[in-house]
Parts: structure tokens; C-alpha cells; sequence
């Protein structure tokens, strides 16, 4: 029966190449999606899950508050680490002190590096982190260090790192150990030495005053909210009751959340966008099974014959049963082995996007493969069993005399099949045009400042007592307009205020007398600063400062009431982070002590090389023994986006395979419309109808897919993009501007695919198609 099935599935896909070709291409492109983002989606659920202690790993942090209103997020007292240990139900604690930008030195090779922690001895036994050697040592002796196999690398070539000394920020250490690659790690390190290294920094690190530590803490007693109820009643005894808000943030939590703080020297995800991703698949996917299913029941006229005679010679509706859905797991297991081809040539593609590669070991494991049976047997159940069922109940003197097989109703349910896969076409093309202008948006979006043509060089800590002479010769340079420091993106500090309006978090930035012309930033009321202003209480404030502190009321410049500081300018509002967010309040103050940024304005950029050589040299002959960095201010913001900009471009492609599945569903439906009604065409005809009438009249009958698209489609697009947009402060409005783009292309796939049918109908010869009669 197995070898009898074999062949007449065999005879039947060659006798309907084009319909078998498109059911096998149709059903492999599905699942070929589906698997592409589930495994996209599968390697970001398994971030960070090497750890042992993955679920009982939290964090502790802090916010500023005022009359009860959560301000700016700063990091906990160094000093709370002792009353963590003392807590029965907390088995081990660290603190975590992210470096910044830091210069590495082993011999003769420098180079800035972002990456470095501090951390305590218990670092160990919370994170699982792999070393090639056995020494913990680093952990406790403040005079070593491990370093990621990156460093090593880059620093000691092929040369044994171990026991050699390398300088890090001016101090020297000894390499102790060896940090080996984490493939799903949020975590990002290059080097780790041990906290107790802060103390001979000058740091007490004992002490409850403001500190700069985030805490990673183990328990298994406690839920967050428990222990966060406990840690509040401890640090608003030492710090005073009403002032911060202490929060706990659980580890599993920390590869999609963006609240925290020092987040810097950690990957970042999107929980909504796996959730988006995993949905898209098995939309695409059930896209693909209703196409299935459309094209197999598009050829009931010819199967309700052969059922016929079968069923005349004894066949049973078991056995015919039998027979199709057999047809159905070939056709399922063969678009299967393809789709894993062409997962082969997708991933690449993806790899290319993603900032993390796909780690595609998991389908050579055992669970894999049993998956992919499981999913192969139940697609080919869901795919096959509406054919099967339907056409196995067709009677025999019904089918043989030339009637119409079938239930009544079948048709209204492929046109339903079909129209859901328009509705889920028109999701993703409506998506992918709200995320494309969305995105475009935010990239154009006016900043408050002029980012073309600014670039930044980062500089070491100890250089502001060389800044002035490097300035003057970076102005000497015919190609350099303009120079000051300012940390963009960016701020220095954050801090809170109590006006009128309630407490208010003010950003800071710390900046030299040409910050405003430099950036091209525009002075509304007041003056800029002057030459002569060497006090660093002059400050600029920014228009939406202004508003808070004035009202409607004139600007009072001059000596601020609730401060020492001296006002003597108003700013337009710009963006010191990106477009994603609002502008925050604002003070520019002079700044005397170290920074981190240099900011050159270019009067020109025709020869990009030139002039990053000619800065190099200028750099290097200020600047010893440092690398220079630099980077460009409109790329470092248009680098916040990164995530957007993905999940923009991968939408993107997954919306052409939809609509090329969506296609396919309607040349179904269409084919099988042509079958129903070919002789009805041929009567007609003879009766004198117009074959360009004929056509038209099938063609009103098959936009039911584009309607319902519209209908459903259309209202439900606006909900699910407009909570979407939400995210953003700054956000397009989904409008006709969306709206008649997704119409004309979704209109467009409809006649295009109606096409062929419907000169199929136009060329209908009634002697063929009556001559059985």
C-alpha cells in the first residue's frame, strides 16, 4: 500500500508541475521563515542562561526622590554590600564597577578599551563565567588581572599572556588568568580585577556615601518585592527616610531592560520584538498551510473523478482518507528537507543584520530533530486533513455524471482561508512601512544641532592641562572650523530640583566657551559665554529649564535664588541622547577639570582620509602614547537606533515572503474558481458572452481577499503599530500616508496574481471544455 501510495503521489505531482511547484515552494518558504525566527528568538531566550543561579540573580538600584516623585537613577552605596551579607536569606553579594574608557598598554601597543569590572571576591560564585586557568586570585589581589581572550589576543599575539604585566588606566598588573568567550552573554568584559583595588584608589568603599557600584546579589528565600522591601528600610536608615526608592531588578530581566544603570558594557534586547518575531513566523507559517490547502483542493474537479472510480471499485473512505493524507506528509516531508536548505541561505543573510550571529548548533541536537519530526507529522495533519476528509466524502454518481463534487460552503471557506493570509500580508506590509517612516523619522529628526560634519576624539583623563595648545593647532588646520569639549551624546551628570512644577531631574553638561557655535546649537535669549567668564557658575539653561523655572514670566537673569550659579543664557532644546526620547531639562555650565570628549566642527569633508591623518598627526604630537578614537556624532546617534533599524530590515524581508505566500494563496483560489465554473465559461460563450466579461465577472468573485484585507486588516494594523509607536516620544502618525501605500500594494498583488487566471478564462474553448457532455 506504502510503494502503491509512493507512485500515485509521484504520477500526480509530475502531471501538475506548476500547481505541485508553488504547494512545495509555498509550504518550504513558510517553514523556512517560521524556523529562521525561531531560532533568532530561541538564541535570545537563551542570553545569559549558562549561569547556574540564572533565576535568583537580581540587582539592586536606586532613585532619587522628591515629595514622593522618583527622579534619575543613581547607583547604591558601596557600604551596602555588609548589610547583603548579614541577610540570612542572601547566599552571596558583589558589587560591579564598570570602568568606563580606559587606556591598555602591554608594550609597545596601546588602545582605548570600554569594557573593565570591579568586582568583589564572591564574583565567583554567582556568574559562571569560563577561564582557561584555575586562579581565582585576581579576585582577591587588587595587583592582578584576567583579561578576555580578545585582549589577549590583540595585546600578547600568539605569545602566552600569563604572568606578563599589563598597564591598565596607569597602574600596572599581572595577568592571573584567562576570561574564554560566552556566546549567549548580555555581560560584555574585558578585563576583571578585583574591587579591593577602589580602596587603594582612595575609594572607601566601606562607607554609605554616594557611590558607584550596582549590585548583583543571590537569593533563594526572597522574591524581589521582599527584598526590595527590606533593602528600602536598610538604606533609608543610613541615607534618611523619603529619599530614594530602592529598587531590585531580577538578572533574567537585565538583556531587555533599558532603565538601569551603567548599562553600557551590556548587550541590549527587545522582549516586544522576539514577541513580534515568534508571532510574524507562525502567521507566515499558517500562511503557508492555508496555501497548501488551497492548492490542493484548486484540483477537485480532477480528483473528484478519480475518487469516483475508486470508490466504484471498492475503495473504502478510509482508505481514500488514507491516501491523501499520505500525499500530505510527502509533500510536507519534502518542502521540510528544503526548507532546511534554505535555512542555510537565510542564516547568512541574517547574520549580516544581527549584532549577535545566530548560533545554529542547536539543529544538529536531538531535541531539534524530534522538534522538526513533531512539526513535520503535525503540519502535515493540519495541511492535509480538509482535503482529505473533503474529498474522500465525494459520491460516486455524483462525480461520474459531470456534477459538482464537494460540500456546499467549501468555496466561502477557501475564499476565508485566503483572506486570512491577505490579512496577514497587510499586517506586515503596513508594518514594515510604519517601521521604515518611523525609523527614517528618527534618523532625520531635527537633534536642536547641526551633527554633520562633527566629529569627537575621545582623550585620555589626565589631558585638560594640554587642551588649550592642541586646541589652537587643531584650529590652525585649513579643514577644522571650530573646537570644544562636550560630552555628545550624552551628559555628564543628572541631578534633582524642586520647582514650582513639582521635583524635576535636570540634566548636566559640562562644557568650554565655543560649545554652542561648535555644535550649532542657537542662543534665544541672553548672551553665550565669553572668553573672560572663567567661573564655572556661569551656566546656560535650555528653553524647556526655562519654562519650568519662569512660566510666562520674563527671564531673570543674574544670580539664581536657589543656587550660586549665574544665568546668563537661554538654548533651544536639543536632544542629548536621541529622538527616542524627550529633551530633558538642562544646564551648559563651564568645566575647568578632566573630560572625556574632544568636539571638532569641519568646514568641509571632501577628503575624509586626508583629514583624519592630518588629525592623527596633531593628536600624536599632543597626545603620547595614546591611541586616538574618534567618532562621528551623527553615526553615534543614529547608532541608538541600532535595534529599530533590525527589527525594520528584518520585517522587511519577511514581508516579501508573505506576500510571495499570499500570491500563491490567491493564484489557488483563483485556479480553483477557473475549474469550478469552466463549463459554466464554455455555455456561456456559446450563448454569445464576451471572453473579457467573463473574466471580469471572476475576477469580482475573487476580491473578497481584498476586501476583507482592508477591512480587518486595516483597523487592526492601526492598533497594533500605533502601540508600537507609543515607545517613542517623538513618533510619525499612521495616516493616509501609510494607509494608500499598503492599498495600492495590496491591490497591486491581487490583479497581478488574478492575471494568468484571468486570461485562462478569456481563452476558455467551449468544445473542450463541453464536448464531454
Amino acid at each position: 500500500m506504502f510503494i502503491k501510495n509512493f507512485i500515485l503521489a509521484k504520477r500526480l505531482f509530475f502531471k501538475y508541475p506548476l500547481n505541485s511547484f508553488i504547494t512545495v515552494f509555498g509550504l518550504s518558504t513558510g517553514l523556512t521563515c517560521f524556523l529562521a525566527l525561531g531560532l533568532y528568538v530561541y538564541d535570545e531566550y537563551q542570553t545569559d542562561r549558562f549561569h547556574t543561579r540564572y533565576d535568583h540573580i537580581f540587582k539592586v538600584s536606586m532613585k532619587h526622590v522628591i515629595d514622593g516623585k522618583e527622579m534619575f537613577e543613581f547607583p547604591p552605596p558601596a557600604g551596602l554590600k555588609k548589610d547583603l551579607d548579614e541577610m540570612a536569606a542572601i547566599e552571596a553579594s558583589t558589587r560591579v564597577y564598570k570602568s568606563g574608557k580606559v587606556v591598555v598598554q602591554a608594550g609597545d601597543k596601546v588602545f582605548f578599551e570600554n569594557y573593565g569590572l570591579y568586582v568583589d571576591e564572591e564574583w565567583k560564585d554567582i556568574f559562571d563565567f569560563r577561564y582557561r586557568g584555575s586562579s581565582y586570585r585576581f579576585l582577591s589581589n587588587p595587583d592582578l588581572v584576567a583579561i578576555s581572550t580578545e585582549l589577549a589576543f590583540r595585546y600578547f599575539a600568539d605569545e602566552d599572556p600569563l604572568g606578563k604585566s599589563i598597564m591598565i588606566d596607569g597602574n600596572s598588573y599581572i595577568v592571573d588568568n584567562i576570561i574564554l568567550p560566552s556566546k549567549r552573554s548580555s555581560l560584555t568584559v574585558d578585563f576583571i580585577i578585583s574591587y579591593q583595588k577602589q580602596r587603594s584608589m582612595g575609594v572607601d568603599i566601606d562607607s554609605y556615601k554616594v557611590g558607584h557600584t550596582p549590585y548583583f546579589v543571590v537569593t533563594r528565600h526572597m522574591t524581589k518585592e521582599q527584598l526590595a522591601a527590606s533593602l528600602q528600610k536598610i538604606i533609608s536608615q543610613n541615607l534618611g527616610e523619603g529619599q530614594v526608592l530602592v529598587t531590585v531588578t531580577a538578572f533574567r530581566d537585565f538583556y531587555y531592560d533599558d532603565s538601569y544603570f551603567n548599562r553600557s558594557h551590556l548587550l541590549r534586547a527587545d522582549r516586544k520584538y522576539s514577541v513580534i518575531f515568534i508571532v510574524i513566523g507562525i502567521f507566515i507559517l499558517l500562511a503557508s498551510i492555508i496555501n497548501y490547502i488551497n492548492l490542493i483542493t484548486s484540483r477537485g474537479s480532477e480528483r473528484a473523478k478519480e475518487v469516483g472510480v475508486k470508490k466504484t471499485i471498492g475503495a473504502t473512505g478510509g482508505q481514500l482518507t488514507g491516501q491523501f493524507m499520505f500525499e500530505s506528509f510527502l509533500t510536507t516531508l519534502v518542502s521540510a528537507l528544503l526548507a532546511i536548505g534554505l535555512l542555510e541561505w537565510v542564516i547568512p543573510y541574517f547574520n549580516q543584520l544581527l549584532v549577535r550571529p545566530i548560533d545554529t548548533e542547536i539543529l544538529s541536537s536531538v531535541e531539534f530533530v524530534l522538534f522538526y519530526i513533531f512539526l513535520i507529522i503535525t503540519i502535515a495533519i493540519l495541511a492535509g486533513s480538509y482535503p482529505a476528509f473533503l474529498m474522500s466524502t465525494y459520491k460516486p454518481a455524483v462525480v461520474l455524471k459531470g456534477q459538482r463534487a464537494g460540500k456546499k460552503g467549501s468555496f466561502l471557506i477557501r475564499k476565508l482561508l485566503t483572506s486570512i493570509q491577505f490579512v496577514v500580508t497587510t499586517l506586515l506590509i503596513m508594518g514594515t512601512i510604519t517601521i521604515s517612516r518611523q525609523v527614517s523619522y528618527m534618523l532625520d529628526y531635527d537633534l536642536g544641532f547641526d551633527t554633520e560634519k562633527l566629529l569627537t576624539i575621545h582623550t585620555p583623563p589626565d589631558f585638560p592641562h594640554g587642551f588649550s595648545a592642541f586646541k589652537n593647532t587643531l584650529l590652525s588646520l585649513d579643514f577644522v572650523e571650530s573646537v570644544s569639549v562636550a560630552n555628545l551624546p550624552g551628559i555628564n551628570f543628572m541631578f534633582g530640583r524642586e520647582t514650582d512644577h513639582g521635583g524635576v531631574t535636570i540634566g548636566l553638561l559640562l562644557v568650554d566657551h565655543d560649545f554652542l557655535s561648535t555644535a550649532g546649537i542657537k542662543l534665544i535669549e541672553g548672551r553665550d559665554f565669553r572668553p573672560q567668564d572663567q567661573d564655572s557658575s556661569f551656566i546656560l539653561i535650555n528653553k524647556s529649564l526655562r519654562d519650568l523655572q519662569f512660566g510666562k514670566q520674563e527671564t531673570s537673569f543674574g544670580k539664581l535664588s536657589d543656587s550660586d550659579n549665574f544665568l546668563i543664557g537661554v538654548v533651544e532644546d536639543f536632544q542629548f541622547f536621541s529622538a527616542k526620547s524627550s529633551v530633558i531639562p538642562a544646564e551648559i555650565k563651564l568645566h575647568k577639570g578632566s573630560f572625556e570628549k574632544v568636539l571638532i566642527r569641519l568646514n568641509t569633508f571632501d577628503s575624509p582620509t586626508r583629514m583624519l591623518d592630518r588629525l592623527r598627526a596633531v593628536y600624536d604630537r599632543h597626545i603620547q602614547d595614546y591611541p586616538m578614537e574618534y567618532s562621528f556624532v551623527d553615526e553615534a546617534y543614529d547608532d541608538k537606533f541600532r535595534s529599530e533599524i533590525l527589527f525594520s530590515k528584518l520585517v522587511h524581508f519577511f514581508m516579501w515572503l508573505s506576500v510571495l505566500i499570499g500570491a500563491f494563496g490567491l493564484f489557488g483560489l483563483a485556479q480553483f474558481t477557473l475549474n469550478k465554473k469552466i463549463k459554466e465559461f464554455g455555455v456561456r460563450k456559446i450563448l454569445g458572452a464576451k471572453g473579457i466579461h467573463i473574466g471580469l465577472e471572476m475576477t469580482r468573485g475573487l476580491m473578497m481577499p481584498f476586501l476583507l484585507s482592508v477591512v480587518i486588516g486595516f483597523p487592526l494594523g492601526h492598533f497594533v503599530f500605533s502601540n508600537w509607536l507609543e515607545r517613542f516620544s517623538n513618533r510619525i502618525q499612521i495616516d493616509a500616508h501609510i494607509y494608500l501605500p499598503v492599498l495600492v500594494f495590496i491591490a497591486g498583488i491581487a490583479l497581478f496574481t488574478i492575471v494568468y487566471q484571468l486570461f485562462s478564462a478569456i481563452r476558455v474553448n467551449p468544445v473542450d471544455v463541453l464536448k464531454e457532455e
